[in-house]
């Protein structure tokens, strides 16, 4: 028997809505990963990306780096989204059938 505090995260997983908004923050994700070079050495965005410098003095090479930026499509948060998303359209498919 399903308890009832299940169902209910299913049926926040199943929202469609969700999986839309899911979808747009991956596809902002892999624009990112498309306008910043992937897996180059730390020396190369701290010469091509020093010119920008943020608050705190941080130049955007860094922050990068920081961010995972220079690795997308291989950093934890990347691929929990992705995965969100899926589990998201699999509750979408499974509550409608």
């Amino acid at each position: 028997m399903l308890n009832f505090n299940k169902l209910k995260f299913l049926k926040k997983l199943a929202n469609l809505q969700l999986a839309i908004v899911l979808l747009i923050l991956i596809g902002c994700m892999i624009a990112i990963g498309t306008i910043i070079e992937q897996e180059q050495s730390l020396n190369f965005y701290k010469e091509n990306y020093s010119e920008v410098n943020l608050f705190g003095g941080l130049s955007m090479g860094t922050v990068i780096t920081s961010l995972g930026l220079n690795r997308v499509y291989t950093t934890v948060w990347f691929i929990g989204v992705v995965f969100l998303f899926g589990s998201s359209l699999l509750a979408c498919t499974f509550t409608t059938q």
